[in-house]
């Protein structure tokens, strides 16, 4: 569920790390009782608020920003943005972000903030994969944030940590084929913890094929973990393995990936 004032960190306007086809849609739902306005205010890489949204949701009503509908008509250039949402209601929230040339597509929720969250799986250049974290500020104030990459080389762990300072209201993206931080290890597979030193962060995560050898392209996309969820037991709902596709020959399997965020 989507807080009040909650920023969405990630959609796609023509652009992932350079030009494309890729575009974002975000559909907010009105989960409460009563109908709501709500304003949604489209921020840049920049931290420049582009475009604010005037829109009426009926109960459970879901009305859809589609980035090429709303930003088209104003000649904006392609970007990647965040989405801050106010409103009175419980909302809740998903992004949808297809690559158009080579048709891959994911979907993630609406993220917990904390001021502790996990990514449990973050890869570079892995089978092909590689890792966006999109981080975005969800407080009332600045925040200074690390994220630290815990993997191993040689088969000794490893903690590699970036530092930033994230303005209220603003994304950062880490780019695991592009930060500076993480040039040095090579293809790696391991996890994030980004942390701030006050404010909450709301962070979502798209593993994608890179490139797209395969069509169409391979493309997970999830929310951060805050650090209070983390469970002695965990559920997992639904596991494939080899389960028999659509398409001739294709099967569908799951990957699960579990970390130790602890001390211990």
């Amino acid at each position: 569920m989507l807080a009040p004032g909650q920023i969405l960190p990630f959609a796609a306007y023509g652009r992932w790390h350079a030009p494309a086809n890729v575009q974002s849609g975000i559909q907010l739902q009105n989960l409460s009782a009563l109908p709501t306005d709500l304003t949604a205010v489209l921020v840049d890489e920049d931290g420049a608020e582009v475009l604010t949204l005037d829109l009426f949701a009926d109960v459970l009503g879901a009305p859809n920003v589609y980035l090429p509908t709303v930003l088209d008509p104003i000649d904006a250039a392609p970007s990647l943005f965040g989405l801050r949402v106010s409103s009175d209601a419980a909302l809740g929230a998903i992004v949808r972000t297809d690559w158009f040339d080579d048709g891959g597509a994911g979907i993630a929720g609406s993220p917990q903030p904390s001021r502790r969250v996990l990514v449990p799986s973050f890869v570079r250049r892995t089978l092909g994969r590689s890792s966006m974290a999109a981080v975005a500020n969800a407080g009332t104030r600045d925040a200074e944030v690390v994220a630290t990459l815990h993997t191993t080389v040689d088969g000794a762990p490893v903690a590699t940590a970036t530092r930033f300072r994230l303005p209220v209201g603003t994304t950062r993206r880490i780019w695991a084929d592009f930060e500076a931080a993480f040039q040095s290890l090579g293809p790696f597979e391991g996890w994030l913890a980004v942390e701030s030193d006050g404010s909450p962060l709301a962070v979502q995560v798209w593993e994608v094929g890179e490139p797209a050898a395969l069509q169409p392209r391979t493309v997970a996309a999830f929310e951060g973990v805050p650090d209070a969820a983390a469970a002695n037991d965990l559920i997992v709902p639904l596991f494939r393995s080899a389960q028999r596709g659509v398409r001739a020959r294709e099967t569908l399997s799951t990957r699960i990936v579990v970390v130790n965020p602890g001390p211990s």
